[in-house]
């Protein structure tokens, strides 16, 4: 208890370490027993990205329409002689029909923007990427 009022933020690893470097050589479950039944255990700082996730404001990725909700994805292989290349899939999920597709062997957020600006539509069916 004395090591553990001192020691605030140390866990029952370093506790133990302590006790044998002062000669007391207990049994660590029996040291484990004591430090839990004292309520001593320490809260484990949960995951950053889960609490940021937490945060996050995401819509269910339904659509009732085509062209109102796309995916994006990026597939990489290599060829034959070793020399990798890309791919940017961009697939319409209502359809689930593929809008576009180019490979390269390097994709770069230039060329990314460059693709989604080419994409252009019957002015009906889309008309905010003609204007």
């Amino acid at each position: 208890m004395e090591l553990s009022q001192i020691r605030t933020r140390y866990g029952i690893q370093c506790l133990q370490f302590l006790l044998r470097r002062e000669d007391r050589k207990d049994n660590p479950i029996r040291v484990y027993w004591i430090y839990c039944e004292e309520g001593l255990n320490l809260l484990k700082n949960k995951n950053k990205r889960i609490k940021y996730a937490r945060n996050r404001k995401f819509t269910d990725g339904t659509s009732s329409s085509l062209h109102e909700w796309w995916s994006m994805d990026f597939m990489s292989d290599a060829l034959f002689d070793g020399k990798g290349f890309r791919l940017l899939t961009l697939v319409d999920n209502y359809s689930r029909k593929c809008v576009a597709i180019e490979a390269g062997i390097s994709m770069k957020g230039k060329n990314v923007t460059e693709i989604l600006r080419n994409i252009t539509f019957e002015e009906k069916v889309f008309p905010s990427v003609l204007k």
